[in-house]
């Protein structure tokens, strides 16, 4: 089965990624496996946090997020 799309965005409340599905939001935690997909391409990673910021690791490259943008990730939920 092949995982939505969907919209990952910061929540300043929880401090974390949040994943807005259809009918609830799912709040990421270290470690979790998503794709990422930006530009027309999908790099498969994980999200992690340093020591005051989030990250995406695919292989080994560090991407660091955004917390005013909104992502296009999918995840199994």
């Amino acid at each position: 089965m092949m995982a939505r799309r969907l919209q990952m965005f910061y929540d300043k409340e929880l401090s974390r990624w949040v994943v807005e599905g259809r009918d609830e939001w799912y709040s990421m935690h270290c470690g979790e496996l998503l794709q990422f997909h930006i530009n027309g391409k999908t790099l498969r990673g994980r999200i992690e946090l340093g020591r005051a910021s989030w990250y995406i690791i695919t292989g080994d490259t560090a991407f660091g997020l955004l917390e005013n943008r909104r992502y296009v990730v999918s995840v199994d939920l």
